[in-house]
């Protein structure tokens, strides 16, 4: 059974960091100064919850590459499958508050919602979305 972590981060944080980084250099491109900012600040979270889902691995190690360096195949002999679980389910709320954040700024500030409409839509849909992710990563419930 592949470990579930590294199918995590192959599957759902490179996605997000190459979608957060087309719109980056777009709102870079149009000159979206707010927009740059808000894409970094979410680079950043989305490292903080890279960097937590390789709870053994030192910050050296990261920088070699999470799931290549010889401390990664340490790390995922070492966690037990209901450790490493948890941490995917941990990473799939986070996730989910990415979500949450990242939606409610683009339905209010592109689309021009009100604010209480923008927060209730995106408050079900990343709700959908860490449910789904949890979904499909926690290997008791899917049967992966």
């Amino acid at each position: 059974m592949p470990d579930p972590i590294h199918r995590f981060e192959i599957l759902v944080l490179r996605p997000i960091h190459v979608i957060l980084g087309t719109s980056c250099l777009t709102s870079l491109f149009y000159r979206r100064w707010w927009w740059v900012g808000a894409c970094i600040l979410s680079f950043f979270l989305l490292g903080i919850i890279g960097s937590q889902m390789h709870p053994l691995q030192s910050s050296s190690d990261l920088l070699k590459g999470p799931l290549s360096n010889p401390a990664a195949a340490v790390e995922s002999e070492a966690l037990s499958p209901s450790l490493k679980a948890a941490i995917v389910s941990r990473a799939c709320t986070k996730v989910g508050l990415l979500v949450f954040s990242g939606l409610t700024l683009t339905l209010i500030f592109v689309f021009n919602f009100r604010w209480y409409l923008a927060l209730l839509i995106s408050w079900i849909i990343s709700t959908i979305v860490g449910g789904v992710l949890k979904f499909v990563f926690n290997p008791s419930l899917s049967g992966t």
